[in-house]
């Protein structure tokens, strides 16, 4: 695989990810605003692990991003972006 095509594969999967991310938090976020709203809480197990599953997700689309934006801008060390 050259490296062109193992880019456009490794872009293909993230925006794949990307995409189940969005559905995900999108229904993180219906679930929240029902409870906000006053509604019941019918299985509080399964919004803890509603939960965990999104901020998991969070924390790989993050360390990507980290990964390989800051390079591309020309930043050396992420502790330095603002």
């Amino acid at each position: 695989m050259t490296s062109a095509e193992a880019n456009l594969a490794s872009t293909s999967r993230l925006l794949v990810e990307h995409v189940e991310d969005q559905c995900f938090a999108d229904e993180v976020a219906e679930t929240l605003l029902a409870i906000g709203h006053g509604g019941p809480i019918d299985k509080a197990e399964a919004v803890g692990f509603m939960l965990r599953g999104f901020f998991k997700g969070l924390r790989r689309h993050i360390a990507i991003e980290e990964e390989h934006v800051p390079p591309r801008l020309g930043v050396r060390d992420v502790g330095s972006v603002t």
